[in-house]
């Protein structure tokens, strides 16, 4: 039977290894960004809903245009030590995995896994897939041990654990965000619009509110330590006409407003302490090549205005005596979504290349390091009001657009003149979006001693997609396949 296995050091003890994938979120954190993993169902198991022996978890894997189902039961979980899962459906013919969490002295530990699988069709199968399933394996267990390491780090040196709701917590920022302060120890509780669900299939807690509506009891957010929102439609979804303009008014400054305003009803007693809201780097207006700080004036344009009105909602809880953060975030690199999602289409048919002139700074933040960063904000009760929520190696439009043709192994020759912008766009939309220049600076995060933990464009796109090349490899992982 072909085996994978493969090891890391981790900068904790065991049991706080085991704690960490034992916690909701764990599993999510673990799936591979450029796959789109998704969980369908989890029937809790004994001793612990989420690892617990009996635990049953059906996923959907994306395969080539089709989504694949697999169904594995949890087995032989000994807390601080380790646990098993067992494929009992799925594309291979067996699968089991073993976790193990090895002591090493009170501050590090060995992560241990091992794979042993069985391919379908026989000797057929292994002539035509082994040698895929190895690289696979090794791509991501490269990227779970990594990703496992980063989050430990992050958490060792974040704040104490709190209770946190999100608003927004459905979009690509909020989801990632949601697994990672879970798996911290935070209590974290999804505000969602629809009817929450008591069993969430990420073991996450909801509540209900309606910002349409201007519905939310202020009862949802009397124990909650830190209110997040990330509500606020797409403005790069659709053309900029007057409705659409409504539109991205309102799905910002509605729910900003009644969050401030609930937060600032509560007793001072009961009252959060700390109100992070999203915003924008486009505060800032088209500055061209002068270098923008948090305490650059705000600039002119549509995107400007939207951002003045958006933060401004945040006044009730302010006045309240509230710390709030201004979260102005450049372009969040992702692979599940956004900015990296729609350039990559293009570039792979070979479409990537200059937009506009490609001189025009691009403010830009890895997807990990976009969470990292409002975990620290978390815990530095000393910040408040604007934070660039960005990348310290400033970018052009030519920078992020050869960078992902790297990752896609294209040529970056064919781009978008501006003129075609504008038409396809129209002149306002294209002008402010895509052909203006923003050089943000994260003068606050950099001054607080924040850590980037992918702060150049190749290694948050190669990370983001699973290329080695660019995001570079583990030191401490050693995967040795074999064959047993």
């Amino acid at each position: 039977m072909p085996t994978f296995h493969t090891t890391s050091v981790m900068p904790c003890d065991a049991r706080t290894l085991y704690d960490w994938h034992a916690r909701p979120g764990a599993f999510e954190r673990l799936c591979p960004p450029w796959r789109r993993v998704r969980v369908m169902e989890r029937r809790p198991g004994e001793g612990n809903p989420r690892i617990g022996d009996g635990t049953i978890i059906r996923i959907g894997i994306p395969i080539g245009g089709t989504v694949i189902p697999w169904v594995a039961r949890h087995e032989n979980n000994k807390p601080g030590e380790g646990f098993e899962d067992r494929q009992i459906a799925g594309p291979l013919a067996a699968c089991h995995h073993t976790h193990r969490f090895v002591p090493i002295h009170d501050r590090a530990s060995e992560l241990d896994d091992t794979v042993e699988y069985t391919l379908p069709a026989g000797m057929l199968g292994s002539i035509a897939l082994g040698g895929k399933i190895d690289r696979e394996l090794e791509r991501l267990f490269w990227f779970r041990h990594e990703r496992t390491r980063a989050d430990l780090e992050r958490h060792a040196g974040g704040p104490q654990p709190k209770t946190i709701a999100i608003a927004g917590s459905s979009g690509m920022i909020g989801s990632a965000l949601a697994g990672f302060l879970a798996t911290g120890g935070h209590r974290v509780i999804r505000l969602v619009r629809g009817t929450a669900d008591p069993r969430p299939v990420d073991d996450i807690e909801q509540r209900r509110w309606d910002p349409a509506g201007r519905d939310l009891s202020p009862g949802m957010l009397a124990d909650v330590d830190v209110v997040i929102n990330l509500c606020g439609s797409n403005v790069a979804s659709g053309r900029w006409t007057d409705k659409r303009k409504v539109e991205l008014e309102r799905s910002r400054t509605g729910p900003t407003s009644l969050l401030a305003s609930t937060i600032a009803s509560l007793p001072s007693s009961d009252r959060p302490a700390l109100l992070i809201n999203a915003s924008g780097a486009h505060a800032y207006g088209d500055g061209g090549d002068e270098p923008l700080t948090e305490r650059s004036e705000r600039g002119d344009g549509y995107l400007a205005a939207l951002v003045r009105k958006w933060e401004a909602a945040t006044r009730p809880a302010e006045s309240a005596g509230v710390r709030v953060v201004h979260a102005r975030f450049g372009m969040v690199l992702g692979a599940g979504g956004g900015a990296l999602r729609s350039l990559m289409m293009p570039t792979k048919l070979g479409l990537g290349g200059p937009i506009g002139t490609g001189r025009q700074w691009w403010p830009w933040i890895g997807l990990d390091d976009a969470i990292g960063a409002l975990q620290f904000v978390i815990g530095q009760d000393g910040i408040e009001g604007p934070v660039n929520v960005c990348a310290p190696d400033a970018a052009t439009a030519n920078d992020v657009v050869s960078a992902i043709a790297e990752a896609a192994r294209r040529p970056a020759v064919v781009g978008l003149p501006a003129g075609m912008a504008r038409t396809l766009m129209g002149r306002e939309m294209a002008d402010e979006s895509l052909l203006s220049s923003t050089r943000a600076e994260p003068a606050v995060l950099s001054g607080r001693g924040f850590r980037w933990q992918r702060p150049t464009l190749r290694s948050a796109i190669g990370w983001e997609l699973g290329d080695r090349r660019l995001a570079g490899s583990a030191d401490a992982s050693e995967a040795r396949p074999a064959t047993a």
